[in-house]
């Protein structure tokens, strides 16, 4: 899928085991905008129920805040190479030197790593 030229990919890190509660992957952020959309795939399959993910962040170093909208990770027909996506809604302004991370509720169970991206859309003056 081609995306607007203002759209930029922020960046990936994996989360370690995205079932285990507050697993979290950090990394900073090179842009002013808004992260529009939040990107995972998995490592390998988990099973038992869904994890939740959230992107948190951090304005000038101080407490992360969640962004408005939830990547669901379905257990159900999971394998390495599943791909998951949401777009957030809201409280996902961003800065350049801002910090974000993602984090997850660990709701599934079996150890995998879940690789991650956002993707920002760059403005000027936020």
């Amino acid at each position: 899928m081609r995306r607007p030229l203002h759209e930029k990919f922020l960046g990936c890190a994996t989360i370690t085991d995205v079932s285990a509660a507050s697993s979290s992957a950090p990394i900073p952020c090179p842009y002013d905008g808004r992260v529009v959309e939040i990107i995972g795939t998995l490592a390998a399959a988990i099973t038992v129920a869904n994890s939740a993910v959230t992107l948190e962040i951090s304005k000038a170093g101080g407490a992360f805040v969640a962004a408005t909208g939830t990547m669901v990770v379905a257990f159900t027909g999971s394998a390495a190479g599943s791909t998951f996506r949401v777009k957030l809604s809201g409280l996902n302004a961003v800065s350049r030197g801002d910090a974000i991370r993602f984090t997850s509720d660990g709701g599934s169970t079996t150890s995998a790593g879940l690789a991650c991206a956002a993707i920002v859309s760059e403005s000027s003056g936020i």
